[in-house]
């Protein structure tokens, strides 16, 4: 399961043209090695799976894989150019643009600490004193088990009642109703997921708001402690969105601020104490924009100066409250993955250089926790490994856990 990267996009005729050619795999057993979203999701998903031979080793595979990738569909073993033809089929390409590959393979940590996973729900909770870690996505597997982080100890939670196996959730600490509140998400059998959940004294609860945003992944969302509600903004599911919604008492209310971000996914969004406002960074919307937004009072500002980091999406962003300035991780910047560090607070981004670090990753789950005083963070991916280690932040150090 991928999610949009805006690769070349080919009509569903020309892949059941190529499912069909291949002959000794089932039309089946590729469709379902698609990713969970659109067609330009599903196709780069599954040209990448063939072309890693994680499920199958054959050249026609990989030769069709590889046009796929190209941007062209294969007709009698030739590529297909984008707006050409092939008998009565035709390629037809959106803007291409790198992207990661798929990871090839997916650790698992042992009964003591969670399984290498990426995009996984990751906030502190205050009513219990713990940080919780929901789900994610481990590279075949999409997870719903749920585990506590409390001084330097994961013990895994036993919930007979929980949300259902999905990844790119939005998942904050709700201090005005306090719990821990998780909307949408996504698997394979949910494309774009719009329920809302509280977890609270070890329990999840599945909420029933009379309205909710839409279905949707990756969405940004923090808690916006000036204004006393959750913010969420953005995401995908049926489309992109630019929408903001505040979440307060039980209720969702869609907000119609008279500016705000474009619409995207992914971006890094989490609340600025020191300048009491929410701060958006960067996302996904067709390309990584560099620019950075803050919601205070019901309005979006646009803020973003020369300078900073560059455009990523998946990057881990949270408030160090010991330290006193939000931290920015890693992200993918539509090249390469990163691992650059950055700190942002009274309106300028400053970058950092700690001789020791996490390894370059995007999706990696990321929050402050209050209980042990820095700032944890968990897995994520490379282009080609879902990780498992822990990392702790705090005074400009990183220190592996």
């Amino acid at each position: 399961m991928e999610r949009v990267r805006r690769k070349p996009v080919l009509r569903w005729g020309v892949l059941v043209t190529i499912i069909a050619a291949l002959g000794t795999v089932s039309g089946t057993a590729i469709l379902g090695s698609m990713g969970t979203h659109d067609t330009a999701a599903s196709l780069s998903t599954a040209a990448a799976t063939l072309a890693g031979g994680r499920s199958y080793g054959n050249d026609l595979l990989v030769q069709a894989a590889r046009s796929l990738q190209s941007g062209s569909g294969p007709a009698d073993g030739s590529p297909v150019g984008c707006g050409m033809t092939a008998g009565s089929e035709s390629a037809t390409c959106g803007s291409a643009r790198a992207a990661p590959e798929p990871p090839l393979t997916a650790g698992s940590a042992g009964p003591s600490v969670p399984s290498a996973r990426a995009v996984a729900g990751l906030t502190y909770d205050a009513a219990d004193g713990y940080v919780v870690l929901f789900g994610g996505y481990t590279g075949s597997v999409f997870l719903n088990d749920t585990w506590k982080f409390v001084a330097g100890v994961w013990t895994k939670l036993t919930t007979p009642v929980a949300p259902g196996p999905r990844d790119g959730m939005s998942m904050t600490y709700d201090a005005k109703d306090g719990y821990v509140l998780l909307f949408g998400g996504s698997n394979n059998s949910v494309f774009y997921n719009a329920e809302t959940w509280k977890f609270v004294g070890g329990a999840w609860t599945k909420l029933s708001p009379t309205t909710a945003p839409a279905a949707r992944y990756g969405a940004g969302i923090a808690y916006d402690a000036h204004d006393g509600y959750v913010v969420l903004f953005g995401g995908y599911g049926t489309t992109s969105y630019s929408d903001t919604w505040k979440y307060a008492g039980g209720a969702w209310t869609l907000l119609s601020p008279a500016s705000h971000p474009s619409a995207r996914n992914y971006p890094a969004m989490a609340y600025d104490v020191h300048d009491n406002e929410v701060v958006l960074f960067s996302g996904f919307t067709g390309i990584e924009p560099r620019d950075t937004w803050t919601f205070a009072g019901g309005a979006w500002t646009n803020i973003t100066k020369s300078g900073g980091p560059t455009g990523v999406y998946g990057a881990g962003f949270t408030y160090d409250s010991a330290d006193g300035y939000l931290v920015l991780f890693g992200g993918y910047n539509g090249a390469k993955v990163v691992n650059s560090e950055w700190t942002f607070v009274g309106g300028t981004w400053t970058k950092l250089a700690p001789t020791t670090h996490p390894g370059s990753r995007f999706d990696p789950a990321m929050t402050y926790d209050a209980k042990d005083g820095y700032v944890l963070l968990f897995g994520g991916r490379t282009t080609s490994v879902y990780l498992h280690d822990r990392w702790s932040y705090s005074a400009g150090t990183w220190t592996k856990l």
